[in-house]
């Protein structure tokens, strides 16, 4: 058995997750590949003869379930690794994983199990969140770069979370990218992102409401966010009409007008009229005029609302990425 620090720290070996589909589905370690000892119907079972019948009759069970498979398994993993090392983990770290453990020892794997289990996980990713992260928080309308700009951040050596992307979500009506994660996953995925980071320098991360999409940023770190040094972008109109008219040229008119109907009622008749009309004719920056006056509207109305001012106000209109990167990090090195 190993704690979960140490578990994480041997990164050389896969992750086996071992739970069931439907388990590991709604959130998992990430990075983990799921083993599954039982399926979903199977797993169902093994609770109803737990309750009712003791865990002889369990074990018993779980062994009529798993026995014609243990060759398949043991396949499955040589999959996973090549190497035959492997790190497993179940719920609790409980008879799950301390069987595969015992099945892949036997066929000549390395194994270590995680103490605790996915719920140890659970738990040191939640404490991960309580560290006095030195959070940097940018801000500004829609069209003005900042997912650009984080990026340009990380590749300059500097430390940031992308939490649109761990979302797999723009953070607006149009910010659809694919299915998202659940948000016991995204907040899974967060804790591996902070996990890697060095609390004792600043993190750059983007202003956020606390959905982005449908899932929700954990309530500590969205209060760190709040109380954190704020940097607001700006931009010309005219200069996020075109970035927004990059951002969303590739998606079809139809996602565009369903984007637009999902704000109507916010948006007002006319307005998403005329939108609509303008994405028929392939008049995309009018449309896209439209869509920054709904969204500029509501992001002033949250920054008055929450009583914010800028640490540091940035115009950053006829300027390129790699100049506003360079004054971020000029202005971090005398904040």
């Amino acid at each position: 058995m190993q704690s979960t620090k140490d578990f994480l720290a041997e990164q050389t070996a896969p992750i086996i997750d071992v739970r069931t589909p439907a388990e590991f589905e709604k959130g998992h370690i990430p990075g983990a590949k799921n083993l599954p000892l039982f399926t979903n119907e199977e797993r169902h079972e093994v609770g109803l003869c737990y309750r009712h019948k003791g865990k002889d009759e369990v074990v018993k069970l779980g062994l009529s379930f798993i026995g014609p498979r243990l060759q398949q398994m043991v396949l499955d993993a040589e999959k996973i690794s090549e190497d035959r090392n492997v790190r497993l983990y179940c719920w609790r770290g409980g008879m799950r994983s301390n069987s595969l453990s015992w099945l892949l020892k036997t066929a000549g794997f390395k194994t270590s199990v995680l103490e605790g289990g996915y719920k140890a996980w659970r738990k040191y990713g939640r404490d991960m969140f309580e560290t006095p992260w030195q959070l940097l928080c940018m801000g500004g309308f829609t069209g003005c770069s900042k997912t650009t700009i984080l990026m340009s951040l990380q590749d300059k050596g500097e430390q940031m979370i992308d939490l649109e992307g761990l979302a797999n979500h723009k953070g607006s009506s149009f910010g659809y990218l694919g299915a998202q994660p659940s948000t016991e996953h995204f907040e899974n995925l967060l804790a591996a992102a902070f996990i890697k980071l060095d609390p004792t320098k600043p993190i750059w991360i983007e202003d956020e409401s606390k959905i982005i999409g449908s899932v929700s940023i954990p309530a500590v770190i969205k209060t760190a966010m709040n109380a954190a040094p704020f940097i607001f972008i700006q931009r010309s109109l005219d200069e996020r009409i075109v970035e927004l008219c990059s951002g969303y040229g590739d998606e079809t008119i139809l996602e565009l007008k369903k984007a637009f109907e999902r704000i109507q009622k916010r948006l007002g008749g006319q307005f998403t009229k005329d939108a609509l009309q303008y994405l028929e004719e392939g008049n995309l920056p009018d449309a896209c005029r439209i869509a920054l006056h709904y969204y500029d509207k509501a992001y002033a109305h949250s920054l008055a609302k929450s009583g914010r001012k800028p640490d540091l106000d940035l115009d950053i209109t006829n300027t390129s990425i790699d100049e506003v990167v360079e004054k971020l990090i000029e202005w971090k090195k005398q904040d």
